[in-house]
C-alpha cells in the first residue's frame, strides 16, 4: 500500500488555503482511509514501543521530558498527524464538528506536541457540545506549549469560560497572562475590555499576587512550562556544539518567546550552572 506523499498533502493544503472544501474532502478522506489501513497493518503498539510523527528533535526531546513516558519511541513513516489535521481542518469548515473532532484526536495521537492540534480539537469540540473535553483539551496546552500565541489561545479559551461561570476576576486574570505573553493579542484585548466595561474587572490593575491566586486555586499556572523551555535550551547547546548555528538560534528564540528575555537569559544561566556542574560530577 502506498502511503501519501508531502506533495500530495500540500496540493491539498492549496485547496484549504482557497477554501475549496467541499471539493478536497473526498481526497483528504481517501488519503486518510488508507493511511488507517496502513497503520494498522504496520504499527502493534506496547508498553514497549509506540511510534510518533513528531516535525522535530525538538518535539522529541520535549515530549521525553514533559510526558516522562519510559517507552520506546519510534519515528512514524510519514506525517501522520498533519494529514489528519488537514482532514480535522476540512471537516470544521464545513461545520461537520463530531466527524471533526475524530480526524483532530488522530492528529493529536500523532503529534501530542503540536499544541495547534490541541486547540484545534479544543474548538471543535466545544461547537460538538463537549464541554468538558473542550477545556481538558484546552488545559492540556499549558503543559506542552512552545509557542506563546498557543498559550496566549489557552488563556482565552479559560478566560470565556469563567465569563461564563461568573467568575470575573478569575478570567481578568486568564487575560492578564495570557497578554503578558502577546501583549498585541487582539481576541484577549477584547475580552479585557469587555471585563472592564461589564464586569468592572480591568486586568491591568490586578495585583501579581490576587492573579497567581485566582489561578492557583483552578490549577492554571501563570506562564509557560519551564521544562519546555529547558528542552529547548538543551538542545540550542547541543546543536551549537555541532556546528548548527539556525537550530541553536531557534531554540533560543523559542525561550524568549515562552519566557520574555529577561526571564530566558536567567533560565539559560541556570541551565548551563547545573549542566556544568553535572559535568564536573561525572568528571571526578
Amino acid at each position: 500500500m502506498e502511503l501519501f506523499t508531502i506533495e500530495q498533502l500540500e496540493r491539498c493544503e492549496g485547496y484549504l488555503a482557497q477554501g475549496a472544501y467541499d471539493q478536497i474532502l473526498p481526497r483528504l478522506q481517501d488519503m486518510a482511509g488508507d493511511a488507517q489501513a496502513f497503520i494498522d497493518e504496520t504499527y502493534e503498539p506496547s508498553d514497549k514501543v509506540q511510534w510518533f510523527s513528531f516535525s522535530s528533535q525538538f518535539e522529541l526531546l520535549t515530549y521525553k521530558r514533559v510526558e516522562d513516558d519510559p517507552r520506546e519511541i519510534r519515528p512514524a513513516d510519514a506525517p501522520f498527524d498533519r494529514l489528519f489535521a488537514d482532514l480535522g481542518f476540512c471537516l470544521m469548515r464545513l461545520e461537520r464538528y463530531e466527524e471533526a473532532t475524530e480526524g483532530l484526536k488522530q492528529a493529536v495521537r500523532w503529534n501530542p506536541m503540536e499544541c495547534a492540534h490541541r486547540l484545534n480539537l479544543a474548538s471543535a469540540l466545544a461547537q460538538a457540545g463537549d464541554y468538558e473535553e473542550y477545556l481538558r483539551m484546552t488545559y492540556s496546552v499549558f503543559d506542552r506549549a512552545s509557542h506563546s500565541q498557543h498559550l496566549a489561545r489557552a488563556y482565552e479559551n479559560f478566560a470565556g469560560y469563567f465569563i461564563d461561570c461568573e467568575q470575573p476576576d478569575t478570567a481578568a486574570a486568564c487575560v492578564k497572562c495570557g497578554l503578558a505573553l502577546v501583549p498585541d493579542d487582539e481576541r484577549l484585548a477584547r475580552i479585557g475590555d469587555g471585563l472592564a466595561r461589564n464586569h468592572q474587572r480591568d486586568w491591568r490593575e490586578q495585583p501579581d499576587d490576587l492573579t497567581e491566586s485566582l489561578l492557583g486555586a483552578q490549577g492554571i499556572p501563570t506562564g509557560a512550562n519551564v521544562e519546555v523551555a529547558i528542552s529547548a535550551l538543551l538542545l540550542a547547546d547541543i546543536s551549537a556544539a555541532n556546528g548548527d548555528a539556525q537550530t541553536a538560534d531557534d531554540m533560543n528564540a523559542i525561550v524568549v518567546d515562552l519566557m520574555g528575555p529577561d526571564r530566558a537569559v536567567t533560565l539559560a544561566r541556570m541551565v548551563a550552572q547545573a549542566t556544568s556542574g553535572r559535568d564536573a560530577g561525572e568528571g571526578e
